[in-house]
C-alpha cells in the first residue's frame, strides 16, 4: 500500500523551538555523529584518540567537506588527513589542512581571548546570511568552573536572540539550539564561544541544498522504519 512521508521545514528544538528563515540556512547534506560505529573507534591521524571521545572537529570538517561537495565520510576524510599529516601525533588538527586538502575551501580561524564583541557576532551572522558554514569552539558546560570544549556548527541564527543559534551537533549527530549548552543562570554565547572558524567555497543553488538536506533525511526515515519491520 501506498506510504506519503512529508517533510516540514521546522526543526524543534524543546522550549527554545523556533522556525528558522530557511532563506539562509546552511544545508549541510549530511549530519555525522562521532560516535557512530562505523567510525566510533577509529583513531584520528596517527594518535591513540578515537572519534568517539575526541572526534569532534574531524567530524564537523567532514560535514564542511561535504557541504562543499566532496562526498566523504568520517572515516574517509580521517583517512586522506592522515596521508597529509593533517592532524599531529596527539590527534589535533592543524589549522589550514583542509586546504591543502580541497583547493576550494578557505578556512579563516579566529580565537576570541575575551567574550565576542559585536564585530566578531556580525561576522558570525554575516558568514551564515552567506550560507557559509561557521565552526564554533565552545565551553559546553559553562555552570562548571572546569572548561569543557567542544565543536559544534552553527547553520542559522535566531534575530531576536543572539544566543538561539541553530547548531549541528556531532557528539549525536542532530540539530538544536545553541542554547541547550550555556549556562541556565545568564545564558551567553559571547562568553561561552571561545574560537569560530569561517569556511568558505562555492555554495550550491538554495533549493539544491535544501533538496539534498530532505533526500538525505528522507534515507534516514526510511533506513529507520526498514530496521522496524525487520524486527
Amino acid at each position: 500500500f501506498p506510504v506519503t512521508i512529508t517533510l516540514y521545514s521546522r526543526v524543534s528544538l524543546g522550549k527554545n523551538s523556533l522556525i528558522f528563515n530557511y532563506n539562509k540556512m546552511v544545508y549541510l547534506p549530511k549530519i555525522y555523529s562521532q560516535k557512530d560505529p562505523y567510525w566510533a573507534k577509529s583513531k584520528i591521524g596517527n594518535s591513540q584518540i578515537t572519534f568517539e571521545d575526541y572526534g569532534c572537529l574531524a567530524t564537523d570538517l567532514t560535514m564542511v567537506a561535504r557541504y562543499f561537495g566532496h562526498d566523504l565520510n568520517p572515516k574517509e576524510f580521517n583517512a586522506k588527513m592522515k596521508e597529509i599529516g593533517g592532524f599531529n601525533g596527539e590527534g589535533e588538527y592543524r589549522w589550514g589542512a583542509i586546504m591543502k586538502l580541497f583547493k576550494d575551501i578557505t578556512e579563516k580561524y579566529k580565537r576570541t581571548e575575551k567574550k565576542l564583541t559585536d564585530e566578531e557576532i556580525a561576522e558570525i551572522k554575516k558568514a551564515l546570511d552567506s550560507k557559509f558554514p561557521v565552526v564554533l569552539w565552545l565551553d559546553y558546560n559553562p555552570r562548571t568552573v572546569k572548561n569543557e570544549m567542544h565543536w559544534v556548527i552553527a547553520l542559522d541564527y535566531n534575530k531576536e536572540d543572539e544566543n538561539d543559534i541553530l547548531i549541528a551537533d556531532p557528539i549525536d549527530g542532530q540539530q538544536r539550539s545553541l542554547k541547550e549548552y550555556l549556562g541556565w543562570f545568564v545564558p551567553s554565547a559571547r562568553r561561552s564561544i571561545e574560537a569560530f572558524v569561517i569556511y568558505e567555497g562555492k555554495v550550491e543553488n538554495d533549493e539544491v541544498q535544501k533538496i539534498m538536506a530532505e533526500n538525505e533525511s528522507l534515507k534516514t526515515k526510511l533506513n529507520a522504519i526498514a530496521q522496524i519491520l525487520n524486527n
